[in-house]
């Protein structure tokens, strides 16, 4: 197998997108239209405690959730109670421990990408997480020369905060 396949291949294989677009915190654009085209005092204050920012906001939402069930038809509703409930999930997932470990990570690996790809534009490498272990980071260089650059860039970047590495010189 050639280098290059074997690095497409082994890309592939790794999360690439950043985890921090999967979460949310504030309604659809679909739901807030909905919800801004009644009058309803309770919809209003409904509307304002979005994005979701403190614990404190949850309770209210899900009272005032429950105040406007009668305002809307069941579909839109169910519109509004999914988002809700996802965005409290969110919330939950964002501000625990393992959820703070991750978002961590996630910036460390946002900041070494761009790093790595002003430093070595033109070598193969790629920082992705495996989908078991998020906890660990896989960089491949084609070229093992800029082998203590690469190393020296990663400590600079942080990445003792986060565990083992793995660096992998691909061979042809």
């Amino acid at each position: 197998m050639d280098i290059t396949t074997r690095y497409n291949q082994e890309k592939e294989t790794t999360i690439q997108y950043d985890i921090t677009e999967l979460l949310h915190d504030d309604l659809s654009d679909y739901v807030k239209h909905k919800l801004e085209r009644s009058n309803e005092d309770e919809v209003k204050k409904f509307l304002s405690l979005f994005p979701l920012i403190s614990q404190v906001q949850i309770k209210e939402i899900r009272r005032l959730q429950n105040a406007i069930k009668k305002c809307f038809p069941v579909e839109i509703y169910e519109d509004i109670k999914d988002e809700v409930r996802d965005i409290i999930a969110d919330y939950k997932w964002k501000n625990s421990k393992d959820g703070k470990t991750v978002l961590q990570i996630e910036k460390w690996i946002k900041r070494a990408r761009l790093q790595l790809y002003v430093d070595f534009q033109e070598e193969k490498i790629y920082i992705g997480r495996s989908v078991h272990i998020a906890k660990r980071k896989r960089e491949h260089i084609t070229n093992p020369s800029p082998y203590s650059y690469f190393d020296q860039t990663l400590k600079k970047l942080g990445e003792d905060a986060f565990g083992d590495y793995i660096v992998e010189t691909l061979q042809e």
